[in-house]
């Protein structure tokens, strides 16, 4: 699948870069943002849809491209009550689907490394041990990130 296309907008969603041993996630990700989509469009409307697309594509612009905050948000104070609801529902469920194909994955991951008798990658904490003991210090690797 090179991408899902929007009902009415014709244009395939974006493709995000993986790892190549998140693959399956990715394809994961993918199916299950494809199944939330049917079902918005089926149980709700394609116009929430289209709706949640569009918000979609725009926070997207507003934190890769910088594009400008004033856009988004005027697009969603024009949202009424109701269909706030109805858009944070639709991106809860997007990210619930998501969360789940990532715990899936993990689980995944870490049969990998059993089954090839190897460890899996050291998390934050054991990392911060090993740069403290070879004498890096703590706020060595705290330089602020890029504000976009």
């Amino acid at each position: 699948m090179n991408g899902i296309t929007v009902p009415g907008e014709g244009e395939s969603l974006r493709e995000i870069d993986f790892l190549e041993t998140d693959a399956l996630l990715r394809d994961d990700v993918r199916r299950l943002g494809a199944m939330v989509g049917q079902m918005l469009a089926e149980q709700a409307s394609p116009a929430l849809l289209e709706q949640v697309e569009s918000v979609r594509r725009m926070a997207i612009a507003r934190r890769e491209a910088d594009a400008p905050v004033d856009a988004l948000a005027q697009r969603l104070s024009e949202v009424p009550p109701q269909g706030a609801d109805a858009l944070v529902r639709a991106f809860a469920a997007y990210f619930g689907a998501t969360n789940i194909a990532e715990r899936v994955h993990r689980i995944r991951r870490r049969r990998d490394y059993q089954r090839a008798g190897s460890a899996p990658q050291p998390g934050g904490s054991p990392v911060r041990q090993r740069c403290r003991r070879g004498g890096a210090s703590p706020r060595a690797g705290r330089a602020p990130a890029p504000r976009r």
